[in-house]
């Protein structure tokens, strides 16, 4: 590590900007800490770092990598990008309730004349699909979450507390927020509350 080099600060170098990293750091830690996906790290890094993990624990001073450094490594990025969204999108596909926001809302076919009253900016989640397919997210992910969140927060703005809309819509969220961590992403609103791991109770969904 260069003499002067402060760890854990981004450090512009030469060949790019770099982190050096404070002991047991994780590149989940990191992409917290510096509001970058950590996956991007870990595509960044794993080339001269063999089978670096988000979870992997480093030793103090290790450098990786923050940005891309070549087109090529771009292209890559991009690629995995995609497919981590993809898993994004796949995990809410399955869940029970993503029928309801799987395509643009109808307020003739719902009658719900009011709708485009009271929601401004329609979005649903098979728009935000068809997206991600196009690669339409490139480089930051907080696109492709602003898209996910207005589905959300368009339910929550129409339907009041409580309601049956209102709940699956919160219950999908919850499964976004979930996968969102666990493919190493970080919340672009820093007061959000991390998912409570399995087990740790009151997310259980009820519904009338």
């Amino acid at each position: 590590m260069g003499r002067g080099v402060q760890r854990g600060e981004r450090v512009d170098t030469e060949l790019g900007s770099a982190y050096f990293t404070h002991e047991d750091e994780t590149p989940f830690d990191i992409g917290q800490k510096l509001r970058i996906h950590g996956n991007t790290l870990v595509s960044l890094n794993s080339w001269y770092l063999p089978g670096l993990k988000l979870r992997s624990k480093l030793k103090a001073g290790t450098r990786l990598w923050l940005e891309a450094r070549f087109d090529d490594e771009e292209e890559i990025l991009n690629d995995d990008l995609k497919g981590r969204l993809e898993k994004v999108i796949n995990a809410l596909q399955r869940h029970r309730f993503y029928f309801i926001f799987a395509q643009p809302v109808d307020p003739v076919a719902l009658n719900i004349p009011d709708y485009f009253d009271v929601v401004k900016t329609p979005m649903d989640l098979g728009t935000v699909a068809n997206k991600v397919r196009n690669g339409a997210y490139k480089g930051d992910v907080t696109d492709f979450e602003d898209d996910a969140r207005l589905v959300f927060s368009n339910c929550r703005a129409y339907n009041p507390p409580g309601s049956d809309a209102a709940t699956m819509g919160d219950a999908v969220e919850k499964e976004f927020d979930k996968k969102w961590i666990e493919l190493g992403f970080v919340f672009k609103d820093e007061t959000r509350e991390m998912p409570k791991p399995p087990g740790a109770g009151g997310d259980e969904m009820r519904t009338k």
